[in-house]
């Protein structure tokens, strides 16, 4: 004898109820991340002003790129002020090398100082990136 089995009954229903696993969205989560991404853009701005006015201080201050919290930002300097920006630069901040930015003049890169740095990381990040060049020889094969 033969058992029908209910969950085979209502094959013909299969597409009205969809009862395979759809994901909808979830409206609590989607607020959070809202008032979470705006917190943060907040913070961000208010981080970038307090910089722009601590840079600003400094003696041949001509323009800035400021520093996130863990990124290097650069400070433009008039050419005759380097010295006395690069001492006031770095009682307030890690200081880069002074270099030369086509269309922006004498740069100087820092990075904020905070708990747990250590100068060594802080020489690393500031450090130039190094390139090599390789030179092949087409009959040499690899």
């Amino acid at each position: 004898m033969r058992v029908r089995v209910p969950q085979l009954e209502l094959r013909a229903c299969a597409d009205a109820f969809n009862l395979a696993g759809e994901h909808g969205v979830d409206g609590a989560r989607v607020i959070a991340e809202m008032a979470e991404a705006t917190r943060r853009e907040r913070e961000a701005r208010a981080w970038q002003e307090k910089m722009q006015r601590k840079l600003s201080e400094c003696p041949g201050f001509v323009g800035c790129r400021p520093p996130g919290e863990q990124s290097p930002g650069i400070v433009t300097v008039q050419p005759g002020a380097v010295d006395e920006a690069v001492d006031f630069l770095k009682r307030r901040f890690h200081v880069g090398q002074v270099g030369w930015q086509r269309g922006l003049g004498l740069v100087i890169e820092v990075l904020p100082r905070r708990k747990g740095l250590s100068k060594g990381a802080t020489r690393r990040r500031l450090a130039p990136v190094e390139q090599f060049q390789f030179s092949f020889d087409e009959r040499r094969p690899l």
